[in-house]
């Protein structure tokens, strides 16, 4: 098994992807950020706070992807996911997480520009425009 968490409007065919919103709100995202709507059957998909208990048993998952979604937890629920992560992980499993870029951000807030978080952010932030 391979799991998408926090996966947005970003949906991958041979992975369980996972978000605690549900579809109408990711289509919601998708349109304000320009993007194709998932597309219910294409990809398996599950509504779920990961911040919660995990649904799956220990030693189940073979890759754990995490794309811009890991800056949006607190500490205590970040080290739960974590925790979370290593117990379903199979032995040799892999976890890839990607995060904005904290210098671009500082940059924005000191330039004093308006930016906000679009929630597929592949290369967020964005500044804001008129």
């Amino acid at each position: 098994m391979k799991l998408n968490i926090g996966c947005g409007c970003v949906w991958l065919s041979d992975y369980t992807n996972v978000d605690r919103e549900g579809y109408a709100k990711i289509c919601q995202w998708a349109t304000m950020a320009g993007k194709p709507l998932p597309v219910v059957g294409s990809a398996e998909f599950l509504q779920y706070d990961l911040t919660l208990n995990w649904p799956w048993q220990s030693d189940t998952v073979e890759e754990i992807l995490a794309d811009n979604s890991l800056e949006h937890l607190e500490n205590l629920e970040l080290t739960h996911l974590l925790r979370e992560a290593r117990r379903v992980m199979k032995v040799g499993a892999s976890i890839t997480g990607r995060v904005p870029d904290f210098e671009r951000v500082w940059q924005y807030y000191q330039d004093g520009s308006q930016w906000e978080w679009f929630p597929e952010a592949t290369y967020g932030p964005y500044r804001n425009l008129p």
